[in-house]
């Protein structure tokens, strides 16, 4: 299932820092809210397809098992807590696929989780799936609120991001569509400013992303 991006700001709070006047151009700062907080997921390395990982929640990942293979790394960091790790050889998750919790340890900040001994040990080619799953809480905010106070340089970035791309009034030649809750707008292909990747540089991860 899809995820609908986390607003990085807000309407209000984007038009105070802009210092936009009257509500004519809210539904294109709208629209642009949430297609550049997904841009940013994405240039972040915290998107994959239309899944995004910068809003912290419970979450629920499955992960191919190779032969040989103890480490895997989860996608929505840091990790708060895992609350369960499951392994079976058909993928099914029944009753006494769970682990222990002493059979395995996490990095919150890193993401990587490990089991303390092998589970895939029979010899098959890799083909041959084992899966295991992974029930956790993890991401970097769980609203706006709690991102502006553990993380306001995301803001400030999308904010700055918006009031770049809000200058560019005249399209080029590499216009596109931009869709937001509040619908579709045209716009200019959006490039990320060195300004703002400044600010974003402390969160991105590698691994993931367009």
């Amino acid at each position: 299932m899809s995820d609908v991006p986390l607003r990085l700001s807000s309407l209000a709070a984007y038009k105070t820092f802009a210092k936009v006047p009257g509500n004519d151009q809210d539904s294109r700062i709208s629209a642009l809210l949430y297609s550049l907080s997904a841009r940013i997921a994405r240039y972040l390395g915290r998107a994959s397809g239309t899944s995004q990982f910068v809003e912290n929640k419970s979450r629920t990942e499955t992960h191919d098992v190779k032969r040989g293979q103890s480490r895997w790394t989860l996608r929505a960091v840091p990790v708060d807590s895992v609350t369960s790790v499951s392994w079976d050889i058909e993928g099914t998750f029944g009753s006494g696929t769970a682990l222990g919790t002493d059979d395995y340890e996490f990095n919150p900040d890193s993401g990587e989780i490990r089991i303390r001994y092998i589970l895939h040990t029979r010899a098959w080619p890799d083909v041959y799936t084992q899966s295991l799953r992974v029930v956790y809480v993890g991401g970097i905010a769980a609203s706006l609120q709690a991102l502006q106070s553990y993380a306001p340089d995301l803001e400030l970035a999308l904010q700055m991001q918006m009031k770049h791309e809000m200058s560019r009034t005249e399209h080029g030649p590499e216009e596109r569509s931009v869709s937001g809750a509040a619908g579709t707008v045209s716009h200019p292909e959006m490039k990320l400013t060195a300004e703002v990747k400044e600010l974003l540089a402390p969160y991105r991860l590698e691994g993931l992303g367009i």
